[in-house]
């Protein structure tokens, strides 16, 4: 409630589930789970560069590579059906441990294809 006009926060929103704010009403109280979003998405993306760093040593770059991409396009569908926010965050921080994981193995697997004087066009 906003304390200074007494009006109930939430009753001032149109919210629609077409958006990610409305379909867990992230609005008013509720707003800083949308930050604790993003950082729990990018602190699963440097474990993710970590892990499959040390993935693309021990298995290859390429197996290790298709293995981020097949379970980076698991998590992200499966994000689209997560019923709480909670669930959902879960879900997404998984999907940055992946895609910081392929990406990063991928970025390596370009570099050591070209000349070390190419390196940094990559």
């Amino acid at each position: 409630e906003n304390s200074t006009l007494g009006i109930d926060c939430r009753n001032t929103f149109n919210l629609t589930s077409d958006t990610l704010t409305g379909e867990f009403a992230l609005v008013c109280e509720d707003r800083w789970k949308l930050g604790l979003l993003g950082t729990l998405f990018f602190l699963g993306w440097m474990m993710g560069v970590v892990t499959f760093g040390n993935l693309g040593d021990r298995l290859g770059r390429r197996k290790t590579m298709y293995l981020g991409l097949g379970l980076n396009a698991l998590t992200g569908m499966l994000s689209a059906v997560m019923p709480t926010f909670w669930t959902y965050t879960a879900v997404r921080m998984l999907v940055g441990f992946t895609s910081g994981g392929w990406q990063m193995v991928n970025y390596v697997l370009a570099a050591e294809f070209l000349r070390p004087s190419y390196n940094s066009y990559v």
